[in-house]
């Protein structure tokens, strides 16, 4: 079998396929999905709550129950991948507060 010579610079055409397949595998590896899902952000979840004043105390029942089920969601894989986040307030039974507090903390966060 005899040796074809190729210009400088020019690629064969089995070393194009190769590297074209090599890209397609690596285009569609869930390995490469999960890195990218990693990196973003987890979905942050405010939860405003009367913690102090006359309901503290089912106010706390709540925030246990909200943080299973986060926990659950979380460990069920999180919405495509990515992970929730409890954010719990104090909005001492007050409107205003609660209004005040969900806002200024959203505006920061963003």
């Amino acid at each position: 079998m005899t040796k074809k010579v190729t210009k400088a610079g020019s690629i064969s055409r089995r070393r194009l396929l190769t590297t074209a397949s090599a890209g397609a595998a690596l285009a569609v590896s869930p390995f490469r999905i999960n890195l990218l899902q990693a990196e973003e952000a987890p979905i942050k979840i405010g939860f405003p709550v009367p913690l102090t004043g006359p309901y503290g105390a089912e106010a706390q029942d709540q925030v246990r129950a909200a943080q299973l089920a986060v926990a659950q969601f979380n460990d069920a894989g999180g919405l495509n991948g990515r992970k929730a986040e409890l954010v719990v307030r104090d909005d001492k039974l007050n409107p205003g507060e609660a209004a005040t507090r969900t806002w200024s903390w959203s505006r920061r966060r963003r």
